[in-house]
């Protein structure tokens, strides 16, 4: 099992640094069978940066289209164990995080205890030696 947050996702559907990386890393999970597990947030935080991207002018609406389309059909479990969210303020809380946005995807992959893939250098940067289970996309 493993838990993935939004900036690993989009690298799958939007052409970014390590974007390729991603789709490696992801077909590997596949190939391996891995369960790939996200909150609940996964969905619209995801689709909600497509759609900016989109407004933006920065996708056009047949690309938009697709990424949607990829993004809802990606092979992802959510999840959203009762004690998520009292879980997730406290990692917020213990590395000073002003969101809990990110800190969800921590708790998750604490409270299932697997790993979380992130390409989020911020995050990971802020947790990473604390928390040997955050792995970064490329490291």
């Amino acid at each position: 099992m493993i838990a993935v947050d939004a900036s690993i996702a989009l690298k799958l559907v939007v052409h970014e640094p390590d974007s390729q990386l991603a789709r490696a890393v992801w077909q590997s999970w596949t190939n391996d069978g891995e369960l790939i597990i996200a909150p609940g947030l996964f969905r619209a935080e995801t689709l909600s940066v497509v759609r900016r991207k989109v407004h933006q002018g920065l996708l056009t609406d047949a690309d938009g289209e697709q990424a949607y389309t990829t993004l809802e059909n990606l092979a992802v479990q959510i999840r959203e164990p009762n004690d998520l969210y009292p879980e997730a303020w406290r990692f917020a809380r213990r590395f000073s995080r002003p969101t809990i946005y990110d800190s969800c995807y921590l708790a998750l992959a604490a409270i299932t205890g697997c790993e979380l893939w992130t390409a989020d250098h911020r995050l990971a940067n802020a947790v990473s030696s604390h928390l040997p289970w955050v792995r970064l996309l490329g490291t």
